[in-house]
């Protein structure tokens, strides 16, 4: 009877202390809050830090445009080392898309693709496979963000879709679908055609 009298009384002065904290908290008024600490987002780093992982950032994605610039253009190798590259072409380096002799990324992409992902911060931390991930996000990024990229910078108002490979495709009138009833007569066998859809049409439907 002792044991549950103490139980009951411990009970009731743990409530009363809960309540009492409770009222507290409600005295506040309509727009007073109990204050909250804040999670910083980059705890330790001051502004020059930020600028420099900012700056870092700008840096690798840079020399990835001038090894494009120098794989696929005519620049002099005494420009690409002037100025930061923020778009590795020119207008008048664009050419059309040559369906049947276009093959995605080469081995040069893929190698280029690679310095710049190692080059991120903290990548050596990484596991393997978490290193292999990262590269293959950056492969699948690459792909869409520099077409509309270099499609904005350069050929938007004339309705070019350009791809990293400095090619590009004309979508307004969009390309046949090669579906139409005479787009057969246009195609050397089944596998020229099914080349055709695979990369102007699956490319021009990005736009």
């Amino acid at each position: 009877m002792r044991e549950s009298t103490s139980k009951t009384q411990e009970t009731a002065f743990e409530f009363a202390e809960f309540t009492e904290s409770t009222a507290a908290g409600d005295s506040l008024g309509p727009t007073e809050y109990p204050e909250v600490l804040r999670i910083p987002i980059a705890p330790e780093q001051g502004k020059e830090n930020r600028r420099w992982v900012i700056d870092h950032y700008k840096r690798i994605e840079g020399t990835l445009n001038n090894r494009r610039r120098i794989m696929y253009t005519d620049a002099k190798m005494i420009n690409v080392f002037t100025t930061m590259c923020e778009c590795p072409y020119e207008k008048r380096h664009l050419k059309p898309l040559n369906y049947r002799e276009y093959i995605g990324n080469n081995r040069s992409d893929f190698i280029m693709l690679y310095d710049y992902a190692i080059a991120f911060l903290q990548f050596d931390d990484l596991e393997p496979f978490e290193k292999h991930a990262l590269y293959r996000y950056v492969c699948g990024v690459d792909s869409l963000l520099n077409s509309a990229y270099f499609t904005c910078c350069l050929s938007y108002e004339d309705n070019w879709m350009v791809l990293n490979s400095c090619e590009y495709i004309c979508v307004d009138p969009m390309p046949m679908t090669g579906d139409e009833p005479w787009a057969q007569h246009l195609f050397a066998s089944k596998e020229d055609e099914a080349k055709y859809k695979y990369v102007v049409v699956l490319q021009s439907s990005h736009f």
